[in-house]
Order: structure tokens, then sequence, then C-alpha cells
């Protein structure tokens, strides 16, 4: 039997076989590095329509008291996000209605590709393909990003009075 990486390819065979006899094929999913676009995504001059299941449940929010961090976050928010998200989060920025999609209610939308701090600033780093949401690790430095996160986690837990950016 052959030998590669440590592994007699005839036992690994073996156990393979024996897992699907027991259960059925199995199927690996794998990850992309960059979050792709949910299923039912806009082409080229099309609205995007996200469906129910494509989006993930939001996980409870870690919302800082962070006065200076939320002040920093808005500043952020305000200068680079407000154009499409609107001022209030609300998605009514002065660009929603031209783009082909429409942008996130932070108010009231769950989070398309997750509600993690990593998910968020993933998101926010990389962009989201096929929509209008462009990347912003070229053009915001990391602490601008996370201050930003920080700002949208805010308004969405409602803006609660001890942090008040």
């Amino acid at each position: 039997m052959a030998k590669r990486g440590g592994w007699t390819l005839g036992v690994g065979a073996g156990v393979l076989g024996a897992v699907w006899a027991a259960t059925g094929p199995v199927r690996a999913e794998v990850q992309p590095a960059v979050p792709s676009a949910p299923a039912g995504t806009a082409t080229a001059g099309e609205k995007a329509v996200v469906k129910a299941a494509d989006v993930k449940p939001d996980a409870p929010l870690k919302v800082t008291t962070d006065a200076a961090l939320l002040a920093s976050g808005k500043k952020v928010f305000l200068r680079n996000c407000s154009k499409c998200h609107g001022p209030k989060g609300d998605g009514k920025g002065e660009a929603a209605s031209e783009l082909k999609t429409k942008p996130r209610n932070f108010l009231k939308d769950p989070f398309q590709h997750g509600s993690s701090d990593e998910e968020l600033f993933r998101t926010i780093s990389e962009g989201i393909p096929k929509t209008d949401m462009q990347a912003w690790k070229d053009s915001l430095s990391e602490k601008a990003r996370r201050a930003a996160i920080e700002y949208v986690k805010w308004l969405k837990a409602g803006s609660p009075k001890m942090g008040k950016a």
C-alpha cells in the first residue's frame, strides 16, 4: 500500500468506506475566505433579493460603554457609511435609492453575514460581492473599521444611554 503524509492510503480508503456504509455519503463544507453573496443576490442591473434562509441569525451583541470609542465610531460612520446606510443607520442614506442592493437598516434588519465582531469586521473589510457594499480595508484603518463596528452595534442595540456618543 502507498503511504502519503503518514497515512496508509489503503487504511484511509477502508475507513472512508466504513463511514460511507454506516452513514451514507459524507459532505464537507468549505467556508470561503471572503464571504460570498447569498443565493438570490443581484447581478448587474438587478435588485438583490435576500431570502430569510440566507441570513444568519444575529448572535447577542456585546455593546461597548466606552463613550470615546463610540464617538470615534460615529465619526467614521457619518463620514463613510451614512451616504448609503443613513445618518441614523436606518438604510435611508442619500444614495440608497440609487443602489442596486438596499443598504442594511441597522435598527431592524439582521446582519446578513453574521454578527460576531470578526464577521462584522470581515464584512466591512472585504465588502459583499455582487452588492453595493464595498470593501473598506484599503480606505479605512483597522482601528477605524473596529470603531465603526462598535458604533453600528450600539445603533442596533437601540443606542443605549450608558455609552451615548
